[in-house]
Formats: C-alpha cells, sequence, structure tokens
C-alpha cells in the first residue's frame, strides 16, 4: 500500500486546488524554504486525524483555511483529500476488497469539520480504525519530518516500542484489548450500580404491596359506593319520571284548553286565557285537580299561547288579516324615478348585544331600515334597544335626509357612504308610531309624503321586506347570533356568547350596508345600487336643500311630552332639565321632544325652535336604555330583598298591629259597657285608687305665670 495523490484545497498558503501524484512507496518533498513542503505535511496529518492545532503550528482548527493575501480574498473552507493505492490489500477488514481507499477532510469557518471515507461521511474514529496497525496515521512513522530521525534514535524504549509494535502489526490489537478492559470495567460499574437498584426496589417492593392491598380495598369500597349512587340516582329517577310525566299530562290539559278558551271568536287577550287555563287546572273541584307544582307558571301558559302559528291562528279565528295573510297577493308599490319613493320597517336584530361598562348580556336591538326603491339603495337606518317608537322612525327618516359624514365620525369610522337626500314619499305599514301626529308633522314640514297603508292585508312591503331578511342573515354569522326567534336556541347559551356592544354593531352594520351597496343586485339586472345611485344623482342636482338646519330636523323628528314649567326646571324620569327661557315661563305647559340616545339634554319648544335643556345635578353618560336597565337591576334587587325575608317580616309586623288594635278595641268596648251598666245602677264609675305599691307620681301642670323665674325660658323671651 502507498499514498497514490494528494488534493489540497484552501489548506494554509493552497488556496487553488493543488493535487499531488505519488508513483513510489517512498516519498521525499524537498524545495527552498516557503515553498509550502511543511504546508503539504500537514495537510497529510490532518487528514489522517490530527486533532491538535498545535501540531498543525495553529492556535485553533480554523487557522488551517486559507485566510487571503495581498492579492487573494480568504475562502470559505479548506479540504484534504488522499488516495491509498490497496491493491497488495494491506488494508483490512471491510475495505480489504477496494483497490483505492479515499480518505477526505473539510473543515468550515464556522468550525464544522467532516469526515469521508470512499465519499462516505464517517467519523474520525473510522479513519483511525482502518489505519490502525499498517504504520499509518497523524503521528505514526510513515511520515518523517525534521528531525523526526534523531528524536527516535535518541528516544527512550516504551517510545521505541510503541513504534516496533506499530511496524509488527501488534498496535491494533492492543487498541483493541484497552477498548475491551474498558467496556469490561464500565460494565463492572454498571453492574453495581444495577445491584444498588435491586437493593432500593426490594426495600420499596414492601411498601407498595402494603399500597396495593389499599388500593384494592379502595376499589372494593369505590365499587359499592358506585352502586349505592347508582341505586339513588335510580329512585330520583323515578320520582322525577313520576313528576314528568304529570307535567305532561299537565301540557296535554292545557292545549285541549288553548283549543277551547283562546282558539275561537272573539278571542280573550292572552293574559286572561292563560290565568283562567291555569285557575281550571288547580281547582279542588274541577275536572283536572293537578297539584299547583306541576302546573307551569301563567307567563309559561302566555309563551305557549304565543307559539300557536299564524297559519292555525288564522283558521280558527278567521280574522281577515290573518286569514289573508298567506294567499297570493300580485303587484307592489312602484317608484316613479329617483328618491321618489321609500319603504320603512323595523325588525329585531338577530343577535345579542351588551353593555359598554360590565360586558354583560343587554339584550336584541331593533334595526330601522329604509331602501330607495328606485336605485335599492340604503337611504337610512338606525340600530337602538325597545320596540319601534316615534322616537325611532324620527331618527331613521333623519338620518336618511341628512349626509351620513357626522354619524360615520362619531362612530370612528371613514367609511365611503354618500347615500342620503329628501325624497317624496314615505311609505310604510299602519304601526302606531308611523301614524303618530308628531312624526307626520315632521314629515310633511320637509315636504315627505307619510303613505300609510290601510289596516288588512300587508303585501306591499316586499322591497324593505327581502332587504331585512338580507341584513339579518348576515348576523347570523356574529358571536351572540340568535336565528329569528330567541325561544329556539336549541341549548345554545346566547348571553354567554354575546360579545359586541351597540356602538361595535354599529360599525359592523355600516360596513354591511357598504358592502350590499356594491354587490350586483338581481333586481337591477345585475347593477350594484351604489352605481344605479350614482346614475340617479347625475341627474337630480342638490339631494339636500340649502339653508337647511341640521340640529333642527334632527329634533324635529323626536317624540315629544308635554310638562308644566316649575321653579325647577321641568321633570323627565325622576330628572330635572333647566334652560334659561324657563325662567319666564313657569307655570306653563310646553311640549319637549326627548332623545333616547342620552339622558343629558331633552329640546323643548321655544318660539317654534327646538333648544337644548341639560339635565340637573351629575349623571352618567348613558343612553336611556341603559339607564332603565340599571333602574330595572336595583328594583330586582329590592325585590329579592322582599323575598328572602322582607315580605315575611311586613306580614309579621301588619298581623301583630292588627291583634294591637283588636286588643284595644276589646278592653275599650268592655270598658265602655262597664261604665253604662254602672251609671245605670247609679255607682260612682272611677275605678278608685291602684293599689299601694302601683301608685305612679304624676306630673303637675301649672300655668306659666305661677312658675316663677325659670333659667330655660329667658332665651325665648330675650
Amino acid at each position: 500500500m502507498y499514498l497514490k495523490n494528494l488534493t489540497v484545497f484552501g489548506f494554509k498558503s493552497f488556496a487553488d486546488t493543488t493535487e499531488f501524484t505519488f508513483d513510489q512507496q517512498v516519498t521525499g518533498i524537498v524545495g527552498p524554504n516557503g515553498c509550502g513542503k511543511s504546508n503539504i505535511i500537514d495537510a497529510l496529518l490532518w487528514v489522517l486525524g490530527e486533532s491538535s492545532a498545535k501540531h498543525l503550528r495553529g492556535d485553533s482548527m480554523v487557522d488551517v483555511i486559507f485566510n487571503g493575501s495581498n492579492t487573494r480574498k480568504p475562502v470559505g473552507q479548506a479540504s484534504v483529500e488522499l488516495i491509498f493505492d490497496n491493491s497488495d490489500g494491506t488494508i483490512q477488514g471491510e475495505y480489504a476488497g477496494f483497490n483505492e481507499i479515499s480518505i477526505k477532510r473539510q473543515v468550515s469557518r464556522d468550525g464544522q469539520s467532516n469526515y469521508f471515507l470512499n465519499n462516505a461521511r464517517c467519523r474520525r474514529r473510522d479513519i483511525v480504525d482502518v489505519f490502525l496497525g499498517t504504520g499509518l496515521g497523524a503521528r505514526s512513522y510513515s511520515i518523517i519530518e525534521q528531525g523526526m530521525i534523531s528524536q527516535i534514535v535518541e528516544a527512550r524504549p516504551e517510545d521505541l516500542r510503541m513504534h516496533l509494535e506499530e511496524a509488527a502489526g501488534i498496535s491494533k490489537y492492543k487498541e483493541r484489548r484497552k477498548e475491551t478492559e474498558s467496556r469490561i470495567k464500565s460494565t463492572r460499574e454498571n453492574l453495581d450500580r444495577l445491584n444498588d437498584v435491586r437493593q432500593e426496589v426490594e426495600k420499596t417492593l414492601e411498601h407498595l404491596n402494603r399500597q396495593a392491598k389499599a388500593a384494592e380495598r379502595w376499589q372494593k369500597l369505590k365499587g359499592e359506593h358506585a352502586r349505592v349512587e347508582a341505586e339513588l340516582k335510580a329512585l330520583s329517577l323515578k320520582a322525577q319520571d313520576a313528576e314528568l310525566e304529570a307535567k305532561v299530562e299537565a301540557l296535554k290539559a292545557i292545549d285541549l284548553e288553548i283549543e277551547e278558551i283562546f282558539l275561537h271568536r272573539p278571542r280573550p287577550s292572552v293574559r286572561e286565557a292563560a290565568n283562567q287555563i291555569r285557575s281550571l287546572l288547580i281547582a279542588d273541584n274541577g275536572d283536572y285537580r293537578f297539584e299547583s307544582g306541576d302546573v307551569p307558571s301563567v307567563r309559561t301558559i302566555e309563551r305557549l299561547i304565543g307559539n300557536i302559528s299564524s297559519p292555525q291562528l288564522a283558521r280558527k279565528t278567521m280574522g281577515s288579516k290573518r286569514r289573508t295573510a298567506y294567499e297570493p297577493h300580485p303587484g307592489q308599490y312602484q317608484s316613479r324615478g329617483f328618491l321618489d319613493l321609500v319603504q320603512m320597517d323595523h325588525s329585531p336584530a338577530n343577535v345579542m348585544l351588551v353593555d359598554s361598562v360590565r360586558r354583560e348580556a343587554l339584550g336584541r336591538p331593533w334595526v330601522t331600515l329604509l331602501i330607495e326603491v328606485w336605485s335599492r339603495c340604503i337611504l337610512g337606518f338606525y340600530v337602538s334597544f325597545g320596540d319601534p317608537s316615534i322616537f325611532r322612525c324620527g331618527r331613521a327618516v333623519a338620518n336618511a335626509l341628512l349626509p351620513k359624514q357626522p354619524l360615520l365620525a362619531g362612530l370612528g369610522m371613514d367609511e365611503d357612504y354618500p347615500i342620503h337626500g329628501f325624497f317624496k314619499r314615505l311609505h310604510a305599514d299602519h304601526a302606531g308610531s308611523h301614524r303618530a301626529e308628531v312624526f307626520r308633522s315632521a314629515c310633511h314640514a320637509y315636504g315627505i309624503d307619510p303613505d300609510i297603508r290601510p289596516r288588512g292585508p300587508a303585501h306591499f312591503g316586499g322591497h324593505i321586506e327581502r332587504l331585512i331578511g338580507t341584513m339579518c342573515e348576515k348576523m347570523l354569522l356574529l358571536p351572540g347570533a340568535t336565528g329569528g326567534d330567541v325561544t329556539k336556541r336549541d341549548g345554545h347559551d346566547v348571553e354567554a356568547a354575546a360579545t359586541m356592544t351597540l356602538e361595535e354593531f354599529e360599525r359592523w352594520f355600516v360596513r354591511e350596508i357598504c358592502r350590499y351597496h356594491h354587490t350586483p343586485h338581481d333586481g337591477l339586472g345585475r347593477i350594484a345600487p351604489a352605481q344605479r345611485w350614482q346614475d340617479g344623482a347625475a341627474e337630480h342636482g342638490a339631494l339636500v336643500p340649502l339653508g337647511i338646519d341640521v340640529a333642527q330636523l334632527t329634533r324635529r323628528f323626536l317624540p315629544w311630552v308635554e310638562r308644566t314649567v316649575t321653579a325647577g326646571g321641568v321633570q323627565i324620569g325622576h330628572r330635572r332639565y333647566w334652560h334659561e327661557s324657563f325662567a319666564t315661563r313657569i307655570g306653563l305647559k310646553i311640549m319637549i321632544h326627548v332623545d333616547e340616545r342620552t339622558i343629558q339634554e331633552v329640546y323643548p319648544q321655544i318660539d317654534e325652535k327646538l333648544v337644548a335643556a341639560r339635565v340637573v345635578g351629575s349623571f352618567p353618560h348613558v343612553t336611556k336604555v341603559e339607564w332603565d336597565a340599571a333602574a330595572a337591576a336595583l328594583r330586582n334587587r329590592g325585590r329579592a330583598f322582599q323575598q328572602s325575608g322582607g315580605q315575611t317580616e311586613i306580614a309579621r309586623l301588619v298581623h301583630a298591629n292588627r291583634q294591637e288594635v283588636q286588643g284595644a278595641t276589646i278592653r275599650t268596648r268592655e270598658q265602655r259597657c262597664l261604665r253604662k251598666r254602672l251609671e245605670r245602677e247609679g255607682i260612682s264609675h272611677s275605678a278608685g285608687p291602684p293599689p299601694e305599691g302601683l301608685q305612679e307620681e304624676r306630673a303637675k301642670w301649672l300655668p306659666v305665670e305661677e312658675l316663677g323665674e325659670v333659667k330655660w325660658l329667658k332665651p325665648i323671651n330675650q
């Protein structure tokens, strides 16, 4: 075996790939100083596994990488490869069948070093084991440097012995013996540790046996407990089944009585029907004779009556509106052009909202929408709590007439919502808020004809009905969505899922309106409502007349109440309001417009103008709904106190006072009868002096002039 080829790249002074070819078993490298002889030897030692940078004349292993010169840049890695001729079979083992053996080593500047044996990645130990006993290695006699011969001649016998054993080929056996002895030592140490572990396990085995017996007893007791608990549950279920059966029978009886009492013409009120049905079911002398606890409350019976389907109610009661509500009605209101006809309607939103302070469930808001029929654009909207009222209708119409920028700015939004303008006709149903005089007069004041359809069939609001259905369908994706019927939540805790406040819901609703405006509409031939609006606005001119007082318009559509001005102002909802004009109107009745969005001010009508009157005192900046909710919570606390013992205490005191009055009445009657009897007999009715020992010292009352000089009277006389 001899060295056949040496390839060096990036190693010390060899910046480029340099290849050396050897054809003899003994090769000498000669040359002048500085030509790289020592670097070649270092490359041979390095690729054979030298791990000491000091033996390679460096401080670290990274120093073997070419570090650049005046004309060359540094390289990123160093690589050295040796190819040995093994045709004579010097290398034994798994590589004995290879005629050539390649050894390669690479190092990068990050310190990573890799070895390759016949182009297969390996460890440094693998390379050392291959050449063990062949005289070839990082520190063997095969590579003779300057001064090495004198070191061998002057070496100690022990050092010479190492070279001789390497030349004889027995060094590898000594190395294997050393490894075997190390493994035997390690095995003996492991056996000692194993014995220690076994002793510890034996010590804990007894303790574990006791625990196992305790666990067996616990399992037995647990099984007994489960059996007893199952028996208790079975008994409880039997009792519940009996109770449930009674309640089911009560519900069946309620259905029969609803059919008998409520589903006929003329119908009684829901409350009266519910009260009568419950009384019939719990009467002692009645036909049913249910226990009071098995019969639902009056409120529950009212809800059962309310769950009657509209077709069934129509068939039973034969009302015209109910009867015709499910019949076909072709035709619709026609718009004569841009801003001619607007339809308005209300609907509860399909989402539960929370308050803005404690984030607790507040309820479902109502949504009022106005659609401009010609363009299908949402001209105005209003979102609030509570049933539809004059206030909500007025705010929605004012929102439709005026630009939306102030509203959007108040919500902190910069969306593009240019839909607004004065329209001619307002089409709405026969609701009381639409027929209210204050609402109709406000519409007439601004040139709007409130077209209220008559009672009876309601089938001319197709545009607004479809729009409300579209917008309510979008709400089902929100947290706290309820669907169209809150009573059919199927176990879903809507109040726990609710997360949005009224203001947050308004911002979401405005974005959905803008999205609707830019969506192609089938009724417009796949033209977006916003595009249709632009076409109409381009030919219409000014959308809002010049000189419109925005504040007066908004306040004009608010509901109003009549109050008498007192010296302290006017009182609305246990709150007093004051305006400087009240000073000259004390004792007079004035009309005051009220905004449900705030309790901070109201708007009295002074000389045909609506001014702002501020609240007297310190009140939070909340809506009337939030204020009423807080007041309701306070009332519930008071009601809970009464139910927890307050009513019982009042009843006890009333009863005690009644006993006191009855006792006094009896004693007085007896004394009067005694006095009359004695007078008839001519006997003095004086009761005489009380027994000795019970006489009380009575106060002596004297005239003031007989009192003389008294000190406590002096301040009064002065």
